[in-house]
């Protein structure tokens, strides 16, 4: 398996440039994107956006969609499941 190394770059507030033999890309953590658009549509950090986020020392979960946030999770489970009669 090949290792990727990533190389980031602070633009500004929240915005890093990772690039990285898998393709460069800007990861925008205060709009929760990235150029690569894997972010955008799952709302799971990619892998440029967890490595911005281990470089900058920011918590990956938080930076996850509201979907996937502890609360949204618990609370989907919080009424009562009846089983289904077959």
């Amino acid at each position: 398996a090949m290792s990727t190394e990533f190389v980031i770059e602070e633009y500004q507030s929240g915005v890093f440039r990772v690039i990285s033999n898998c393709g460069d890309a800007i990861v925008d953590f205060n709009n929760k994107t990235c150029s690569c658009k894997l972010y955008d549509q799952y709302e799971i950090p990619c892998a440029h956006a967890a490595a911005a986020c281990i470089f900058a020392g920011i918590d990956i979960a938080s930076v996850c969609g509201v979907p996937y946030k502890a609360a949204s999770i618990l609370s989907a489970y919080s009424g009562i499941i009846r089983p289904v009669a077959w």
